[in-house]
């Protein structure tokens, strides 16, 4: 049986035993490592916390308390040190890199940001646990060997786990793209090159040599990061400009086919086959531009609180980090978050959840796709934050951002990582005494960030018979969290983050969700959700619960499902999915009409017709069952008509 680190550490300190200190780094530097990475999001600043964490142990063991646990204090002291680096950028507004960024042609910037943007994207589409394996692999370079440390699995398990993850994520990625070079590519340094500084300077420190020598290896170490990085960025540079050269003999895609002449596409509303159709825009949408930077000035403050979402408490020590928001098309935005976006009527967009936040009134030519609109979403791959701080003993913190707002990224040892937006105000909608609504903007002075530990959650999914129904379901949970709103000052959303999970084939999912309460809605664009049907195992009638609280001792959360009409738009030549398209719908009772009309994003050619079903009423529900028909554009089509007669039934 090996000796515990604590025993191995005191024969280093007893008898300079440097291969005693090697075997404790061996067996806890890639956990450090992690937690590094976690603190600092940098490969190389995190490659050199664990070493200086080392470099401390070995200063200090004379005054080591023996009656404590090597790894904690280890990582106690790795967690003050990245305090330290953090502490000197608190309060920091870097100007000049926001002009750097602005000044950027969408080019360049679209150039920078295709490999690392693509990768992400993909990565994030993957189901855990190879989502992780792989964002450890190829986003921060480390070796199967110390995933696996970190991950406390054995090497193997993660061998197979980033061979299949490596199998998804091609069916995610584009022709040509270079993912076998980028498996190539290792840390800045690696943990055997900083073990081997580590036990350089053990012995330095045994023999009582000055720790100038110790200094003097970091220094040249951080010169052999700086070239790496360098030839890094070549690589990456070369591979972005190979991965967006067209491929020879590609398949047209919609876009390129509204360069030529005007095929005939077609909708599928329920199994009838329909086409759809051409329309003038402000703008192309075949040439979409980069995201672009918001403007940068004026300057203004950004203060809040981060506490304990649980208890209420505060969290010092808590990175904060803002990112500026963004200009960019709405079509884009709708493209890069489907699943979080509610489309209305108009063909207006507002999050699920907080985020992406957008404003409540869009420009005539923003919402016509004609100009940018202002969006606070998470930052693309590559950007850079304009300010950070650290939380005060108070949870406290006190920023310097862009007037327009931005979004902030929390993050807490013991906590997940919070992402949520900064806006300076917004519009609220209220019903006044004589019924009238009435729209006013709330000025937001501070923000609480309220953090959360993961907690898991499982269940299923039947039919309104209560029998399983046996296929992959794609739903979005949304994290809520009890108590009021608080002063109309202080930004506190009720309804603060959400996530994909998409079930097994058997329609069972298991999860984990940062949130003590979660709702849930399928993203399917034909399936809803209801909350009446037939119990799976009492075999009555019964009203099912639309509110969940994950946790080790939760119930498994049943979830009914109902087919629904839905449009499927499709090229009627190639069956290529058309996402972009113009919609002009009407139909209901009476009493009670609807209608569509504006520009609507479909992803993957299916848009989703009725959103919140559970929540409609009688006569609401009466008139849906109704006729309407469709008018259906596209750029570059004929338009043509659907018809369905109950939006309710599939």
């Amino acid at each position: 049986m090996p000796d515990s680190l604590e025993r191995l550490y005191d024969r280093y300190r007893s008898r300079g035993d440097t291969r005693a200190l090697a075997e404790i780094f061996e067996r806890t530097a890639p956990r450090l490592l992690a937690l590094a990475i976690h603190l600092v999001g940098d490969v190389a600043a995190a490659e050199d916390l664990v070493q200086s964490t080392f470099v401390t142990a070995i200063e200090s063991s004379a005054s080591f308390d023996s009656t404590r646990a090597l790894e904690p204090w280890l990582a106690g002291i790795l967690t003050n040190r990245a305090r330290e680096l953090r502490r000197a950028s608190q309060r920091t507004f870097d100007l000049d890199r926001f002009v750097e960024h602005a000044q950027q042609t969408p080019l360049e910037r679209a150039q920078a940001a295709e490999f690392s943007g693509t990768l992400a994207q993909a990565i994030d589409k993957l189901p855990e646990p190879y989502r992780r394996a792989l964002l450890l692999r190829l986003r921060h370079g480390m070796k199967p060997a110390d995933i696996a440390h970190a991950l406390d699995e054995s090497p193997g398990a993660i061998r197979v786990r980033i061979h299949r993850g490596i199998e998804m994520l091609k069916q995610h990625l584009p022709a040509g793209f270079a993912l076998r070079a980028l498996l190539a590519v290792e840390p800045a340094r690696g943990l055997a090159s900083i073990e081997q500084a580590v036990v350089s300077a053990a012995t330095a420190h045994v023999a009582t040599v000055s720790s100038v020598v110790v200094l003097g290896g970091i220094a040249m170490s951080k010169k052999v990061v700086a070239l790496g990085a360098a030839m890094i960025f070549l690589l990456l540079a070369w591979w972005a400009r190979e991965a967006m050269a067209p491929a020879d003999g590609a398949a047209a895609t919609p876009d390129a086919l509204a360069r030529g002449s005007a095929p005939v596409a077609e909708v599928r509303a329920d199994d009838a086959l329909v086409a759809a159709s051409d329309v003038e825009r402000k703008a192309a949408l075949a040439d979409e531009p980069a995201p672009a930077a918001a403007d940068l000035t004026p300057v203004a403050p950004v203060r809040g609180k981060v506490i304990d979402g649980e208890t209420g408490a505060p969290i010092a020590g808590a990175l904060v980090q803002l990112y500026p928001p963004r200009r960019a098309r709405l079509s884009e935005i709708k493209r890069r978050w489907p699943d979080r976006i509610v489309q209305a009527f108009d063909g207006s967009v507002s999050a699920r959840g907080s985020w992406p936040w957008l404003p409540r009134k869009l420009s005539d030519a923003a919402a016509a796709d004609a100009e940018d609109a202002l969006v606070c979403d998470p930052p693309l791959p590559g950007t850079a934050a304009c300010a950070s701080a650290v939380t005060d003993a108070t949870g406290a913190f006190d920023l310097l951002g862009p007037a327009s707002g931005g979004f902030l990224v929390c993050e807490s040892a013991g906590h997940e990582t919070r992402q949520m937006p900064a806006p300076r105000a917004e519009l609220r909608s209220s019903i006044e005494d004589g019924g009238e609504r009435v729209e006013r903007e709330i000025a937001y002075d501070a923000l609480v960030v309220r953090m959360w530990r993961m907690r898991p959650l499982s269940g299923y999914v039947v039919g309104e018979d209560g029998e399983r129904i046996h296929r992959s379901f794609k739903l979005r949970f949304f994290g809520t969290r009890p108590g009021d709103q608080g002063p109309d000052s202080t930004y506190d959303p009720a309804i603060f983050e959400s996530w994909t999970v998409e079930t097994r084939a058997d329609g069972t999912f298991s999860a984990q969700f940062a949130a003590p309460r979660v709702q849930v809605e399928s993203c399917e664009a034909d399936w809803t959700l209801t909350n009446v049907g037939i119990h799976p195992t009492k075999r009555q009638r019964w009203v099912f619960s639309s509110v969940f609280a994950p946790g080790d001792d939760s119930e498994s959360a049943i979830l009914v499902a109902r087919r629904l009409a839905a449009l499927r738009v499709t090229d009627a030549a190639t069956h290529a999915p058309i996402e972009s398209i113009v919609l002009h719908g009407r139909g209901g009772s009476a009493g009670i009409g609807f209608e569509w009309r504006g520009r609507f994003y479909a992803p993957h050619g299916h848009f989703k017709l009725i959103e919140h079903f559970a929540s409609r009423g009688a006569q609401t529900m009466e008139a849906l069952r109704q006729r309407f028909t469709f008018t259906v554009w596209a750029d570059g089509y004929l338009p043509r008509d659907a018809v369905v007669e109950n939006l309710t039934e599939a």
